[in-house]
């Protein structure tokens, strides 16, 4: 296991101590390498999760807010509905609730987007 011409060089104790110190040298070396890139996979996994963290409650933001949104032309639909049904309630003649429901409906068409009058 020893190198003959180590043993002749530096005699048989440090011959051995040389060759067992470069094997513990490898070791280290070797677990060194290894924690290291464990390190860097750990790391790598919270920045991850903190990213995917962040996205979630992005999302969850966007929620809440689309939520708010839709409730609010919810209510301002019903204002215009009870608005023009008033109106009509209100008529005198048949040409006023002719005109009040026609209100109504260019109330609801100018709410509408584009995308969903088809």
């Amino acid at each position: 296991m020893i190198p003959v011409w180590l043993v002749s060089k530096v005699g048989s104790g440090l011959a051995k101590a040389i060759v067992y110190g470069g094997v513990l040298l490898v070791i280290a070396v070797i677990l060194t390498i290894g924690k290291c890139s464990y390190d860097r996979r750990a790391a790598t996994e919270i920045k991850l999760g903190k990213a995917q963290g962040e996205a979630a409650l992005q999302s969850g933001k966007e929620a809440v807010s689309i939520v708010g949104n839709r409730q609010d032309a919810e209510q301002v639909g019903a204002a215009e509905v009870k608005e023009a049904q008033d109106a009509i309630d209100n008529a005198t003649d048949p040409a006023a609730v002719t005109d009040a429901g026609l209100a109504g409906l260019r109330a609801v068409r100018r709410r509408t987007p584009d995308s969903s009058r088809r």
